[in-house]
């Protein structure tokens, strides 16, 4: 948290100062929305960490199962997003942008697997769905290719909070088979092991998240007034569960776009001539 009050504080003081000094005034150029895939990807993510998220799962039979690197043998992070987003030109200075948006994540799974290669047919399973909302903000520069092609190269940040997440784990876990039920009181008890599918399921501690980021794209105008496009965005961060550690974050993120174009209406006004 304490990160990301002194990036958001920082921003501010460095837009406030060239505020004071450039001149003209701040304008919405742009408002649009954006949809797309990101993979939100844990760095050194494993089967303890995605467990110790949730909440009571001090008595799992899955902690500590102790698998080796190997027998992972799969992993995933599903993160479709919604943004919506308004940009600003800076005043005195048409070709930087600033961007504000807000994030919507809603139904993305994070998945470990692991299989044991000795034989054994272990096996364990772990899910987690969560959601998340976040606010970003980024400075671009725009390049006018041609008169309808744009290209756009940018740094930004954002700071968001996840919640409403769910734990689901699956895998094999070893029990007891009774193979003496004629037994009297006086006869010892014996046993064999067997292997048996068990699942557990909990709910997962709220978490913050920030991210720094550089992204790249393009966008195409259509009538001067739409404006579609493709964004590709990469950065790295954290985030941090109540209760657990932080984990650093990689962020690979691509986005159709489509801005509504404000201002200047030139293209549709008349020269009127005197003679």
């Amino acid at each position: 948290m304490k990160k990301i009050i002194l990036s958001l504080l920082a921003s501010g003081l460095i837009f406030t100062a060239y505020s004071q000094s450039a001149p003209g005034k701040w304008m919405i150029k742009k408002v649009g929305i954006s949809l797309g895939h990101d993979m939100d990807m844990i760095k050194d993510m494993d089967a303890d960490f995605m467990i110790g998220t949730g909440i009571n799962t001090e008595n799992s039979v899955f902690l500590n199962r102790d698998f080796p690197a190997q027998d992972l043998y799969g992993g995933f992070c599903e993160n479709p997003h919604i943004r919506g987003f308004v940009t600003l030109g800076l005043p005195g200075e048409d070709r930087f942008n600033v961007e504000f948006d807000v994030n919507a994540i809603f139904n993305r799974w994070d998945g470990l697997y692991y299989w044991d290669h000795n034989g054994s047919y272990d096996h364990l399973s772990i899910n987690s769905e969560s959601n998340e909302v976040n606010l970003g903000m980024t400075i671009n520069r725009q390049l006018n290719v041609t008169r309808w092609f744009n290209i756009y190269g940018g740094v930004g940040t954002n700071a968001g909070y996840a919640f409403g997440q769910d734990l689901y784990i699956y895998g094999s876990g070893t029990a007891q088979a009774d193979n003496n039920l004629d037994r009297s009181t006086s006869d010892i008890w014996m046993a064999d092991p067997y292997m048996e599918s068990l699942q557990e399921s909990y709910d997962v501690t709220d978490a913050f998240t920030q991210r720094l980021f550089a992204t790249t794209g393009f966008g195409i105008e259509l009538f001067r007034r739409v404006e579609l496009g493709l964004h590709f965005t990469r950065g790295i961060g954290y985030r941090k569960h109540f209760g657990s550690a932080a984990k650093t974050v990689n962020l690979h993120s691509a986005a159709l776009r489509a801005n509504w174009l404000l201002g200047s209406t030139k293209c549709c006004t008349k020269k009127v001539v005197s003679y």
